[in-house]
């Protein structure tokens, strides 16, 4: 936030961030303050440290944490006061608990192929991905991640099938199609960097891979173009 929105952006963010902190500890005496105050607590250390804040039901979970401390910390008399129309919001909280228990399930195998991937562990990478794709199959990055593994063991057949299909979830994500480029050759080697490019410009590793390569004639297309 320093660095692409100058000091004054980064004041309002923390003012908006710590503002829980300080309901915290005016609503100390509440009952559940504690268990919110960790779990937000517990949510802006990890924020600082890995980039899952981008994943809406993570940010939203960590946020909701700290509005129901903003409201512990208001006086007795303009808390809002649900009585029993409270208990029709356990279905929902209990749906979106799940939905978010499989999100997660599914992102620990991604995270692990992906750490295969980079120590040359093919089998176990494989193996990650699959499980990946069996708890979110709807998500791109197990059918990337079994695609890489699959080209990383030299399967290239194999490993075209799953980025096509990685693609085909996820077409405006830059490095499926980086690796489907790496997959493939000619015709479609060449359509694949046209779309990386097309979708990240600026990209060092497409950029590096067309001058080690000696690819020509790429043409880049206007971004969001099919």
């Amino acid at each position: 936030m320093l660095a692409e929105a100058g000091p004054i952006c980064l004041a309002l963010l923390l003012v908006a961030l710590l503002a829980p902190l300080v309901a915290a500890v005016r609503a100390r005496r509440r009952p559940m303050t504690a268990v919110a105050a960790g779990a937000y607590v517990a949510f802006l250390v990890h924020a600082g440290v890995d980039w899952d804040w981008e994943m809406t039901a993570v940010t939203l979970a960590g946020l909701l944490c700290g509005v129901a401390l903003l409201i512990a910390a208001r006086r007795d008399e303009t808390i809002l006061r649900l009585g029993r129309p409270r208990h029709a919001l356990v279905g929902p909280a209990v749906a979106v608990a799940l939905f978010s228990a499989v999100g997660l399930l599914g992102n620990i195998p991604a995270s692990s192929a992906g750490k295969a991937i980079r120590a040359g562990n093919w089998a176990d990478a494989r193996s990650e991905a699959r499980k990946a794709i069996r708890w979110a199959p709807w998500s791109a990055d197990g059918w990337r991640r079994q695609g890489q593994a699959e080209l990383g063991a030299g399967n290239s057949l194999s490993a075209v099938r799953d980025l096509r299909k990685a693609i085909r979830k996820d077409p405006q994500n830059w490095d499926r199609w980086f690796d489907l480029a790496l997959a493939t050759r000619g015709v479609e080697q060449h359509r694949a960097l046209e779309r990386a490019l097309g979708l990240n410009p600026h990209s060092p590793e497409v950029a590096e891979f067309i001058s080690g390569a000696g690819v020509t004639d790429i043409r880049v297309p206007p971004r969001g173009s099919g």
